[in-house]
């Protein structure tokens, strides 16, 4: 078991429209965060819980040079730095996310609650609240890859009740004294599901550059931009006008800080948090 704490900054342009009709509404800002994560590796799979609280920047004082900060106090920060944006774009609760040693096609961990029988716990696509957070991607080299050939990937990532599984490449990068990269980069296409009485089609675009842990596969660190387009028709729309109907525009950075985390504290070591 590895845990590990990650502080994250991310310049965020979001905008959405309910109808053709309804007005336009956008919004830009800029937020940090601290990210924890809980991996276990086991003989064939790989579990991990997430949990990600957003701060203000005016909060990043009260954890900087700290020895450690109460995991309630950043719950805290998060539910305050939340309501300061009209677009919910964050994570509601920790997940759990799961998939095999290579992370192929990792998803969510959902329990279906049917008392007094016994469901197997269930595989849910990644909220695209999700998508850039430490070990949700990549997939792993197949065995038997050259150290400079290229890999496909498919995160499957729900936008509400719509799912999409949106494909990517990677590319290993060697780098002289310095520890390897992976490029990882949204493929080039156009993909469409029927749901909620409508027809959506998603568009991804961007890429990240990330250094992986050779031990945990987790992040060391990672940077890079991703933009979601989503369009929709709705079935009882006589003109069949398709029209965009949220997008997302993101740049981020994220790098793994000293320390790790127990249930009631993150120790993040006198850890001092870098300028913007």
């Amino acid at each position: 078991m590895a845990r590990s704490v990650y502080f994250l900054r991310q310049d965020l342009s979001l905008a959405a429209q309910k109808s053709p009709e309804k007005q336009r509404f956008a919004e830009k800002f800029k937020r940090a965060g601290i990210v924890l994560v809980d991996s276990t590796i086991s003989e064939q799979s790989w579990k991990r819980v997430i949990e990600h609280s957003v701060l203000l920047e005016t909060d990043i004082p009260a954890i900087s040079g700290k020895p450690f900060v109460e995991r309630a106090a950043l719950r805290a920060m998060h539910r305050k730095a939340v309501t300061q944006n009209k677009t919910p774009v964050y994570l509601k609760d920790t997940i759990e996310i799961q998939s095999d040693l290579l992370n192929p096609s990792p998803g969510i961990v959902v329990d279906i609650d049917m008392v007094p029988y016994t469901i197997p716990r269930h595989i849910i696509p990644v909220p695209f609240e999700a998508s850039y957070l430490p070990t949700i991607t990549p997939r792993l080299p197949p065995p038997g890859k050259s150290r400079d050939e290229p890999w496909k990937g498919v995160l499957p990532i729900a936008f509400g009740p719509v799912p999409f599984d949106v494909p990517y490449t990677c590319k290993r990068i060697e780098r002289p004294s310095l520890p390897a990269v992976i490029q990882m980069t949204w493929d080039p296409t156009t993909l469409t599901a029927h749901a909620e009485h409508a027809t959506w089609t998603l568009r991804t675009e961007g890429s990240y550059t990330l250094v992986p842990d050779p031990v945990t596969n987790a992040w060391i660190s990672a940077a890079g931009n991703t933009t979601f387009i989503l369009s929709l028709k709705r079935d009882n729309d006589p003109t069949g006008t398709m029209f965009e109907g949220f997008r997302m525009e993101h740049q981020f950075k994220i790098e793994r800080i000293p320390g790790s985390f127990n249930e009631g504290q993150v120790l993040t070591s006198m850890w001092s948090a870098p300028r913007e």
